[in-house]
């Protein structure tokens, strides 16, 4: 008898050296490895930046402590999202990341959500969280094509109102035609395209319902007696294993279903259409540059500070509302606003659940989406521009996530200033610290904010 001194596990290499017989099955292996890739797929990120804000309604919830499990419900102005509570967390009553430290003017929390660093009323003072992680990625070799890449529905006007930025005053413009978005990124990509004549020769094999292992069992029995008990326990821990992953595969191509990622150079937009169209549009392209890891970060805006994108329900932009007083016209038409963004949310999340990477992963599973919105409010508030009760929320990012929850921030609803409103800005920073660390940045301070600690209710 063989006496092993360790257990070697039977690889497809050790197999396919060992054993020419199963030469045939090389291409019914590497479907296998394609499908169920055991590497981990690549942390990716999509910050979302919503203008201006919600105001006059209190945030995606309005409780007055945390819910977990579920026990929660949207407000009208998100009830969308209630598809999405599974991979979601839905905070509220935040404030900008830098409340305390200076003094904000009009729109100055706009690009404060996604840097943290002073701002002064338009103003941005450093590099913006997706292009801090850019960077890093680029560092480690993991960017892809892009370091990130920033598109938006509407550009807005006036210089450094954008929300995103590499430096001091530095804004960047987005790309806000899909068509110049599609030729940034896919003009020159061939999208990897499966051998036809691999896939058919392992489907008809599968098809017969024949295991790969059938070719040498002679050889399975003969080796029996030489291997002893523990040999043919890790022979057949292995053969099973393959067994059923080999039947896995067969029920995916009997439903026609896609095999490995779903990696596809989509067509390029023939027309932008109205405002819906054209989020629609930008949501494929950011699924799919995610999907063909053409980049891990991306950045989107509907508008920048003091921006004029105008959505179905409304007739003016959605800033000029926020200088109205407070009317049943003026609630109505943010209200349409907000609907509008919580919809088109709903669509990318939707297509990020429905879509795996290339390694046959569902996206949603490695992305982590954080809303960010630009300014906040509570019903009645007579601030033009209120800083307090701002709302964000993240969907997905895996399991390290506390999905299907409610926080409530620390911000009251009395408006800015305070010990609160202080706290209110620190959780804000924090939520852009769990994305940094998602992505592999594990330091502990976002822009001015320094020392921060891990906000645990994110992830219990």
């Amino acid at each position: 008898m063989i006496l092993l001194k360790k257990r070697t596990p039977l690889t497809r290499r050790n197999v396919l050296k060992n054993t020419a017989a199963l030469a045939i099955a090389a291409p019914a292996f590497r479907m296998i490895e394609d499908v169920h890739a055991q590497g981990s797929s690549p942390a990716r990120m999509i910050n979302y930046f919503s203008c201006n804000g919600p105001m006059n309604e209190s945030g995606p919830a309005n409780y007055g402590n945390d819910r977990t499990n579920g026990d929660f419900q949207l407000s009208d102005w998100w009830k969308a999202l209630e598809v999405h509570k599974d991979v979601g967390t839905f905070i509220s009553h935040l404030a900008p990341t830098n409340s305390g430290p200076a003094s904000m003017i009009g729109h100055s929390a706009g690009g404060q959500q996604f840097d943290g660093f002073y701002a002064d009323n338009y103003s941005v003072d450093g590099p913006t969280i997706h292009h801090l992680i850019g960077q890093f990625l680029a560092a480690e070799g993991r960017a892809g094509k892009e370091q990130s890449v920033v598109w938006g529905l509407d550009g807005g006007k006036g210089v450094g109102r954008h929300p995103f930025s590499t430096a001091r005053n530095r804004a960047i413009n987005p790309e806000t035609n899909p068509r110049d978005a599609w030729a940034q990124i896919f003009a020159g990509f061939t999208a990897p395209n499966a051998n036809p004549a691999q896939i058919a020769l392992a489907k008809e094999q599968m098809q017969r319902k024949q295991s790969m292992l059938d070719a040498v069992k002679d050889d399975c029995n003969r080796l029996k007696n030489a291997l002893g008990s523990e040999g043919m326990q890790v022979l057949d821990d292995h053969c099973s294993k393959i067994r059923e992953i080999e039947l896995n595969i067969l029920d995916q191509l009997d439903s026609n279903a896609p095999v490995g990622g779903s990696c596809a150079r989509i067509d390029q937009p023939d027309d932008t259409g109205d405002v819906s169209r054209k989020a629609t549009l930008f949501n494929d392209l950011i699924v799919a540059v995610l999907s063909c890891e053409l980049t891990h970060v991306v950045a989107f805006q509907t508008a920048a500070a003091g921006g004029h994108i105008k959505v179905p329900g409304a007739s003016r932009g959605h800033h000029a509302y926020t200088h109205d007083g407070n009317s049943n016209t003026k609630y109505n038409a943010l209200k349409s606003c907000q609907n509008f963004y919580s919809n088109q949310m709903v669509d990318l999340v939707t297509k990020l659940k429905n879509t795996n990477d290339v390694f046959g992963k569902p996206l949603i599973e490695s992305t982590a989406v954080l809303w960010k919105s630009e300014l906040g409010g509570y019903t009645n508030e007579g601030n033009i521009h209120p800083e307090s009760g701002i709302p964000e929320m993240i969907f997905g990012g895996g399991s390290k996530f506390a999905h299907n929850k409610y926080i409530r921030g620390a911000s009251e609803n009395s408006g800015r200033g305070g010990q609160q409103f202080v706290e209110a800005g620190k959780q804000a920073a924090q939520t852009l610290l769990a994305m940094k660390h998602h992505m592999g940045m594990m330091e502990n301070e976002v822009g001015a904010r320094k020392n921060l600690e891990v906000w645990d209710k994110l992830y219990s």
